[in-house]
């Protein structure tokens, strides 16, 4: 919400507790990860090298995760809590705001 102003969390919570129920979540919003989240958002999916501060990026480690451009790093969240990556390890943004 802070990023785009809308809150997209209430079309999540609660409706999955599986990675299985979660990608077919995702699936029925786009069909694939990226176009899911393009569709969400309304902006077009690009080149993770034309990521700015606070553009939301997808960081690929086992399985894609949505982190924040935070530079030459991207913030994501881990077990562990907040994690810094290097940016080198996201394949794609979209560019907020």
């Amino acid at each position: 919400a802070a990023l785009t102003g809308v809150n997209h969390w209430p079309s999540f919570a609660g409706r999955y507790g599986t990675r299985r129920e979660a990608l077919r979540l995702i699936a029925a919003y786009g069909g694939s990860f990226d176009a899911a989240f393009s569709a969400l958002w309304g902006v077009p999916v690009e080149p993770v090298s034309l990521a700015r501060r606070g553009d939301i990026v997808k960081y690929v480690d086992a399985e894609p995760h949505l982190g924040v451009c935070v530079g030459s790093s991207v913030a994501v969240l881990g077990e562990e809590g907040l994690l810094f990556a290097p940016i080198s390890g996201c394949e794609v943004c979209w560019r907020i705001g």
